[in-house]
């Protein structure tokens, strides 16, 4: 579901670093962008029965970007959205109305 400004508020704290440098650590990717992305840029593409092992370049896929942690000495740990809480029940609602 996301936090609204969570990325405003967490800019000033940001770092990129080269994939490289994640050899040996442990890091947290949120599962529903990587699914998501993978989903939404291939829309013009014919459909893959199996989407986790279709590979496109430059950014891949679920599978092909969790092997190219693996091969770094990188380990993922996938992290997915809970159910999402009362408070959120009109704008779940608002979204899937308006689609």
């Amino acid at each position: 579901m996301g936090v609204r400004g969570l990325w405003n508020i967490l800019a000033p704290v940001q770092e990129y670093r080269p994939l490289a440098e994640l050899s040996g650590e442990i890091v947290a990717v949120d599962l529903s962008i990587w699914v998501c992305g993978d989903i939404s840029t291939n829309q013009n593409t014919p459909a893959v029965l199996k989407l986790y092992l279709r590979y496109e370049f430059p950014q891949g896929n679920l599978f092909f970007r969790t092997l190219n942690l693996l091969r770094q000495n990188t380990v993922p740990v996938m992290v997915l959205d809970g159910i999402a809480p009362a408070f959120k029940a009109n704008t779940i609602l608002h979204r899937l109305t308006s689609k």
